[in-house]
């Protein structure tokens, strides 16, 4: 198997995925996660990332050796592993509340960026 091929499967598995689990969350506490509105998604959308771009601040004045707070690639990778999830999960949870498939949209970004950029 190719590099390509790899990615669709990748791709193709991450969009089932990404579509079951917004499905399961709209099917489960409806009390729950219904009675927030899309506002109290996307503020703790902007929450997370924020702190990853916090986070990926003081990763880059590692890499420039400033000696204040700043986080190496070990520390950053593991608030990647914290923050990406959360990310991921905000992001299903604002296309379940408009019955967005977000895999597919992943999908067709995608194919959009390969053609404006020329790849395979």
């Amino acid at each position: 198997m190719d590099l390509d091929e790899a990615n669709h499967d990748l791709l193709e598995h991450t969009e089932m995925n990404i579509q079951k689990f917004v499905e399961e969350t709209n099917d489960r506490n409806v009390e729950g996660w219904r009675q927030w509105d899309m506002h109290h998604f996307v503020l703790g959308l902007c929450g997370e990332t924020g702190e990853l771009a916090n986070n990926a601040k003081k990763h880059s004045r590692w890499l420039v050796g400033w000696k204040g707070k700043a986080m190496d690639v070990v520390e950053f990778i593991d608030t990647l592993k914290e923050e990406l999830p959360d990310i991921m999960i905000y992001l299903c949870l604002i296309a379940g509340k408009y019955d967005l498939d977000l895999g597919e949209l992943v999908k067709d970004k995608v194919e959009v960026i390969k053609e404006r950029f020329g790849w395979k």
